[in-house]
């Protein structure tokens, strides 16, 4: 049974059964009873060592709800998912639409985009992150192995999903008229 979880930082903390249950609980969010989330919390704490990182603990959950092998648990699975996606990707915070094309162009990952400041912000009420959270774990692994943007040598992704898509969206409306691409 988890004892110590060791953070992402580095710093430890007593495991408390309370937050994982809290979080379960939250990712089971809509799912009524199509899930069984204590289970799930139970399966996956009753495999880890004593100490253990909280990446290793959210992998463990994404498993188990991966392994019951419904569309129900790969629900949960995405939302867990999703979330982990955010802290690796992006461990200080999501950039804009603009700051991470800039980053990716001065890394030589994609091209410059034909748009103006005022596109970009339009662009920037556009994007909804939170659509993430309604995803599959499927859909989410799809995208992020086939289309997002990474550094394979460096080990380095930069994108989750809905940058991704806006992405794809700006490029392929990239030569369309200004009145209308938007």
């Amino acid at each position: 049974m988890i004892q110590t979880v060791v953070k992402r930082d580095g710093s430890k903390q007593d495991f408390s059964a309370g937050k994982l249950n809290k979080w379960a609980a939250w990712a089971a969010q809509s799912l009524g009873n199509y899930v069984d989330w204590p289970s799930v919390v139970l399966s996956a704490v009753s495999t880890l060592p004593k100490e253990c990182s909280s990446k290793l603990l959210q992998e463990r959950l994404i498993k188990v709800c991966i392994d019951n092998d419904s569309w129900s648990y790969n629900k949960m699975a995405g939302r867990l998912y999703a979330a982990l996606l955010d802290k690796d990707i992006f461990p200080k915070g999501k950039p804009t639409v603009k700051e991470l094309h800039l980053k990716l162009t001065d890394l030589g990952f994609m091209v410059e985009l034909d748009y103006s400041e005022e596109e970009y912000a339009q662009v920037e009420k556009l994007i909804d992150h939170s659509l993430d959270f309604k995803a599959t774990h499927f859909e989410l692994h799809h995208i992020r192995s086939k289309y997002a943007v990474k550094d394979r040598v460096k080990g380095v992704e930069y994108e989750t999903q809905q940058f991704v898509y806006m992405r794809m969206a700006m490029t392929a409306a990239e030569s369309e008229s200004k009145n209308e691409r938007m």
